[in-house]
């Protein structure tokens, strides 16, 4: 399955230190056929920063990261609108919304 959508987020130290940070996407399907979490974790990238440089980290949201057992027992992704969260752990509120769209 393709890439349905790419994500990039731009992450800076800010502080006088090399650091490493674990960012982590979230997804949320928002509307699904069955109940789902309010957050799952789909991916993460591990980066280290020299004090005050910027990186941007990209994430890649394919169609099989969307898919769960539905009502209809099968392992399948469904149309519908989703959010993203990116952050350094499951309290993130830095979200984005799609919309996979049926064929």
């Amino acid at each position: 399955m393709g890439e349905i959508t790419p994500i990039r987020v731009t992450v800076k130290n800010a502080g006088k230190r090399t650091g490493t940070e674990t960012l982590q996407l979230y997804i949320h399907d928002v509307a699904a056929s069955v109940v789902r979490p309010a957050k799952e974790l789909k991916d993460f990238r591990k980066i280290t920063l020299a004090p005050g440089e910027k990186r941007k980290v990209s994430f890649s949201i394919t169609e099989d990261r969307l898919c769960f057992l539905t009502e209809n027992d099968r392992w399948e992704s469904e149309p519908g609108e989703f959010e993203v969260l990116i952050g350094s752990d499951s309290t993130t509120e830095n979200r984005a919304v799609f919309t996979l769209t049926g064929d």
